[in-house]
């Protein structure tokens, strides 16, 4: 930030030249990070399906390491995070949580990538179907890059929390899912574009 403020004061090319201007925003946008925290309750009631719900899960989770829109995996291991607060009556919490450069890196895996697009028509049997007839709640919210510099299970924890004021608030730029996206500067961004486009 020490550049920034030179470019403020002047810095030998006078105030907020377009140069300047550019280099600000670019500085202070791509200071934030993307959070994606994803929950799902895996049905008690097919040994089979949850098998093959691992067998893909492990199998995306190796995918996603190839997309250069990633930036991290926070998954501790054994760490079990707080259950949202979403009722249902039965199955186990899953989770993942990953961070990602922008909006369209994020869609791009999710609607582009064809081992994502195949979770997403096999995998719904597998899990306990939530209040808003979905197989899984996703949360995403903008981050300063230095927020969760090392430890992983306070971005985990975050992600539940957002979660939860998702469901009982709605999408805002604080926590949003991925029908109703913001963009950084907090601006609703447009789904059928980034869907179709990303």
């Amino acid at each position: 930030m020490v550049g920034t403020c030179r470019r403020l004061m002047g810095g030998g090319r006078g105030v907020f030249g377009l140069a300047a201007i550019l280099d600000i925003w670019e500085e202070l946008v791509m200071g934030y990070r993307l959070g994606v925290y994803t929950v799902g309750f895996i049905s008690e009631q097919s040994p089979l399906l949850a098998n093959h719900h691992q067998f893909i899960r492990e199998t995306l989770l190796a995918k996603v390491q190839e997309e250069s829109g990633l930036l991290r995996v926070a998954m501790p291991a054994g760490y079990r995070p707080t259950t949202p607060d979403i009722p249902v009556e039965s199955g186990f919490l899953t989770y993942t949580m990953t961070v990602w450069r922008d909006l369209e890196s994020v869609f791009h895996f999710t609607y582009k990538t064809h081992l994502h697009r195949r979770a997403m028509r096999e995998l719904p049997d597998a899990y306990e179907k939530m209040p808003n007839g979905r197989a899984v709640y996703d949360v995403l919210w903008w981050f300063d890059d230095d927020a969760y510099p090392d430890d992983e299970r306070a971005i985990v924890d975050e992600g539940a929390r957002r979660m939860d004021y998702l469901i009982q608030e709605g999408p805002s730029p604080y926590a949003f899912d991925m029908k109703h996206p913001y963009d950084v500067h907090g601006l609703q961004a447009d789904f059928r574009k980034l869907r179709d486009y990303a």
